[in-house]
C-alpha cells in the first residue's frame, strides 16, 4: 500500500486483498487466474506512472516555467488502468505499427519476421487499438505510425492511416521516421529499410495521400460518436481481472464512428463496455445513424481486403485483384496487387480539376533483398539499391466534366519520376464522359513509373 503525500496521486489500499488468492478466486483446477494477479500489478503501475507524472509536471511547468502540453504512457504496455493516468495529461498519446519487425536472433539484426498479410482482411478491417486509447475529452495524437518495410502492402498505409485520422479527427500523426541518420538527410534514396522515408519512394508516395485526407480534410470528421464507457472504481479492483484497452471484435467501429474511452459515462447516449458484443456495436452503431463506413464514404471488404474511398477530391483505394470503382474512378489490375487513387490538386473537385496527380502503387523492394520463405516473412538480407518496383499495369477511367463550349476534357497525361519532373506522354482516350489510360509500372525498364499528372 501507498499513501498519498507531497501532492502525489491519492494511494490506492490494498489492505483488503489478501496476500494469497483465496480458494474462491482460484480457477476450477486449482490453478492461479492469471488475469486477477495481472490486474493488481496493472493497478500498481497505474498509481505510480499516475505520481510520477504529476510530479515531472509540477517540476517542469512551476520550476522551470515551461507550458508546453505534456503526456506520457505512448507505447508497447497498455493494460486498460493506463486509461487512469492518461486522464491526468493534457493529451493522449500512442503508435502504432503495421508488420514492425520482430527479430528472430539479436534486436535489431537480420534475421527478422514480420506478418506481411494484407491489413485489411479479417474483423479490425485495417482499423487500429490506439482508437480505443484516445480519451474523448483530450486532444489525440499519433507521434509514430508506419506500415514498415519491407512488407508488401506499405501502399494502402497513407490512404488508410490519412483516412482514419481524418474520420476520428485526430489533432496530429507523426510518421516515424525521415532518416536515422545523418547520411540518410544529406543523400535520401539509400536502400529500403525498415522505417525510414528517405529510402522508400512506395512510403513516400503513399504517404501523398494521408496529406489530402487528413491534413487537408479531404474526409470530414464522423459526425457519431461512440466512447468505451470505463468504471473507475472497478479499474482499481484487483478482483474484477484486467483487459485490453480496445474491443477486440469491433476495431471495425472507427470506420463508423468516432471511438475513443472515457470514464465518465454520457447521460443517454450509446456507449461500449468491454464486454460488448459485435452485435451489440453494429446495433449501437445503427442507433446512430452510422450504419455506413464514413457514412459511404469508404468500403471495406474483410474478405477480399479491398479498401475503397470516395471523397470529393482524392478517391481510388487497394485491392490485390479486380475491376473496382470509387466514386469517380474506375481502375482494372493486371499482373499485382495495387493501390490507385486520383488527388486534384488545385483544390476543386476532381470531375472539374484542371490539375490532378494519380498515384499507382504495386511493391518496391531493394535489388538482392533475400527472403527466408515463399511468404517473404522472414528476412534475410536487404540487398542494395537501385529499388526494384514489381511490375503491374492498371485500366484506369476517370469521370471528367467538359469545360463550357468543349467537346472533351481535352485532357493530357503525363507520366512523373518520384520528385515529379515528367518523362513523357501518356496515351489517353476520352469516352462516354471518362477519360481512359492504363497505368503502367514498366513504361521504361529502367525508370519504373509510380505517378502520374493530369493537366486540362
Amino acid at each position: 500500500p501507498s499513501a498519498a503525500a507531497d501532492g502525489a496521486a491519492p494511494g490506492i489500499d490494498f489492505s483488503g486483498i489478501p496476500a494469497t488468492i483465496p480458494d474462491e478466486m482460484k480457477n476450477a483446477d486449482g490453478s492461479t487466474p492469471e488475469g486477477r494477479h495481472a490486474a493488481a500489478f496493472a493497478i500498481f503501475l497505474a498509481e505510480r506512472e499516475t505520481a510520477l507524472f504529476d510530479r515531472l509536471a509540477a517540476f517542469v511547468r512551476d520550476e522551470c516555467g515551461c507550458h508546453a502540453p505534456l503526456s506520457s504512457l505512448s507505447c508497447w504496455y497498455n493494460p486498460v488502468q493506463y486509461q487512469l493516468p492518461r486522464s491526468h495529461f493534457d493529451y493522449v498519446d500512442d503508435h502504432f505499427y503495421v508488420d514492425h519487425p520482430k527479430f528472430l536472433d539479436q534486436s535489431w539484426r537480420l534475421p527478422s519476421s514480420c506478418n506481411n498479410v494484407n491489413p485489411m482482411c479479417g474483423t479490425p478491417m485495417g482499423a487500429k487499438s490506439v482508437e480505443w486509447r484516445r480519451l474523448m475529452d483530450k486532444p489525440f495524437c499519433l507521434t509514430e505510425w508506419n506500415y514498415s518495410g519491407p512488407g508488401r502492402f506499405r501502399g494502402v498505409g497513407g490512404i488508410a492511416t490519412g483516412a482514419l485520422g481524418a474520420l476520428q479527427n485526430w489533432s496530429g500523426m507523426w510518421r516515424f521516421a525521415w532518416s536515422h541518420g545523418r547520411g540518410g538527410i544529406e543523400s535520401p534514396g539509400g536502400r529500403m529499410g525498415y522505417f525510414d522515408m528517405n529510402a522508400d519512394p512506395l512510403g513516400l508516395a503513399a504517404e501523398r495521400a494521408a496529406l489530402c485526407l487528413f491534413l487537408r480534410r479531404d474526409l470530414p470528421e464522423l459526425p457519431a460518436s461512440y466512447p468505451l464507457a470505463l468504471d473507475a472504481a472497478a479499474l482499481v479492483d484487483p478482483r474484477n481481472g484486467t483487459a485490453p484497452c480496445e474491443l477486440p471484435t469491433a476495431l471495425w467501429a472507427g470506420w463508423h464512428a468516432r471511438v475513443g474511452s472515457t470514464l465518465e459515462k454520457p447521460a443517454d447516449a450509446p456507449c461500449a463496455s468491454i464486454g460488448s458484443t459485435a452485435d451489440e456495436v453494429r446495433a449501437a452503431l445503427a442507433a446512430l445513424g452510422a450504419s455506413e463506413p464514413a457514412q459511404g464514404a469508404v468500403r471495406v471488404d474483410s474478405k477480399t481486403g479491398t479498401f475503397l474511398l470516395d471523397t470529393k477530391r482524392t478517391a481510388g483505394g487497394f485491392a490485390e485483384s479486380g475491376e473496382h470503382e470509387a466514386g469517380p474512378i474506375r481502375f482494372s489490375l493486371h499482373d499485382a496487387p495495387a493501390t490507385v487513387w486520383v488527388s486534384s490538386l488545385d483544390g476543386e473537385p476532381i470531375d472539374s480539376s484542371s490539375h490532378l496527380l494519380l498515384t499507382h502503387l504495386t511493391d518496391v523492394q531493394n535489388t538482392n533483398i533475400r527472403y527466408g520463405d515463399p511468404a517473404l516473412t522472414i528476412l534475410l538480407d536487404w540487398g542494395k539499391t537501385p529499388h526494384l518496383a514489381r511490375r503491374g499495369a492498371a485500366d484506369v477511367s476517370i469521370a471528367l466534366g467538359t469545360k463550357p463550349g468543349a467537346e472533351s476534357p481535352a485532357a493530357t497525361v503525363y507520366r512523373l519520376d518520384t520528385a515529379g519532373r515528367r518523362l513523357g506522354k501518356v496515351p489517353s482516350t476520352w469516352e462516354d464522359g471518362r477519360l481512359r489510360f492504363t497505368a503502367r509500372t514498366d513504361f521504361d525498364p529502367a525508370k519504373a513509373t509510380i505517378l502520374y499528372e493530369i493537366i486540362r
